[in-house]
């Protein structure tokens, strides 16, 4: 059970069945830095999609923007008055 932004247990999984606490799951992680990481790390930790227990770990937060829009509903009508509306056309 996580109480925070931080704490991701070393075995945590993702409903998706990926390891949560793997290098590219953390806010570190950069390709183009040594060992694509941006802390300082004694060795290269490989491989970057897997469990790890690197003591440097901080959980990338990732909004999905996605879910922000609002979707209305459109109609055949709605788009035939846009189009009319680009030419100033009375309906």
């Amino acid at each position: 059970m996580r109480h925070g932004l931080d704490d991701v247990a070393a075995d945590e999984i993702c409903v998706c069945g990926t390891d949560l606490h793997s290098c590219i799951n953390c806010k570190h992680f950069d390709t183009s830095t040594q060992w694509e990481c941006r802390v300082t790390i004694p060795a290269r930790v490989s491989p970057k999609d897997k469990r790890n227990h690197c003591v440097e770990f901080a959980p990338k937060i990732v909004r999905d923007l996605v879910a922000d829009k609002v979707q209305r509903p459109s109609s055949n009508d709605d788009a035939r008055k846009a189009f009319e509306a680009l030419f100033n056309k009375k309906p």
